[in-house]
């Protein structure tokens, strides 16, 4: 085993670590504290779960209705599209984009919400729902891998937990597919999307991704799970590195799809 190698084994190690002590403590909050919505700050009654209650999660707007491209809400009346107003002039390599809901009201505060410390209860109910909705529409063994957004590594030690990454453990259980924490790797740290114009987007987050471990992805299909897409420029080049990896079938799903001017 080269230095390398011993290296990176020893980095899986401690990840494996730290996310069973995180795993224990979550546990014992559980038991020590009662459950509250972290939305509106009721109490939950117990076995109903934490981080949202029902009438918070009742509020959402969600999206029954979607562009097949994009993932943006269209009207009822409209049949099934693969392009709309929304992605007609943009890249979206992806062969789907499924959208939980609308980033607005309930949902847009629970995606602020998830990126704060102490949110994981949030992060793991919405997860849930989410896994039972993919698991209606796309079903199991439909992909191999569920893939969540990285982090960089200045952002991993400001914030202790990935959203997108705890989406995706929930995501996986439901779909009982592996989920690759470690597949893709955020190499350079990029200024928030939402804090620029649409076509300053994918100049920011070009070649801000690889692959990571030299990980083989020849033929996979994979499931990219992300907290928020608007533009879809950070989407579309995590998808273009994916493909460039050799992945067969590549499909995004993201909890909030915003269709105004913040977010990714």
């Amino acid at each position: 085993m080269t230095l390398q190698d011993w290296d990176r084994t020893s980095k899986a190690r401690v990840g494996i670590l730290i996310r069973r002590c995180r795993r224990k403590l979550r546990e014992i909050a559980a038991i020590a504290l009662p459950d509250y919505c972290q939305i509106c700050e009721t109490f939950i009654p117990p076995r109903i779960g934490g981080g949202i209650c029902q009438g918070c999660f009742s509020s959402i707007r969600r999206i029954e209705h979607a562009c097949q491209r994009c993932g943006a809400p269209i009207p009822s009346v409209v049949g099934p599209v693969d392009d709309c107003l929304h992605c007609r002039h943009g890249r979206w390599p992806a062969r789907r984009v499924n959208s939980f809901g609308v980033y607005e009201g309930t949902l847009g505060k629970a995606v602020v919400l998830m990126k704060q410390p102490g949110s994981e209860p949030l992060s793991h109910s919405l997860g849930k729902e989410m896994g039972r909705w993919l698991d209606r529409i796309s079903g199991q063994g439909a992909f191999d891998l569920v893939v969540p957004t990285p982090k960089h590594w200045v952002q991993r030690i400001a914030r202790a937990h990935n959203s997108s990454e705890l989406l995706a453990e929930q995501i996986g259980l439901a779909l009982q597919t592996p989920v690759g924490r470690h597949v893709l790797a955020r190499i350079r740290s990029t200024a928030k999307q939402g804090t620029l114009m649409r076509h300053e987007r994918a100049d920011n987050v070009k070649g801000a991704f690889k692959i990571a471990y030299n990980t083989k992805l020849q033929g996979k299909r994979i499931l990219l799970i992300d907290d928020i897409l608007t533009s879809g420029a950070t989407a579309a080049e995590m998808v273009s590195v994916l493909l460039a990896a050799g992945a067969k079938h590549i499909e995004v799903a993201c909890l909030a799809r915003g269709i105004g001017q913040g977010g990714t």
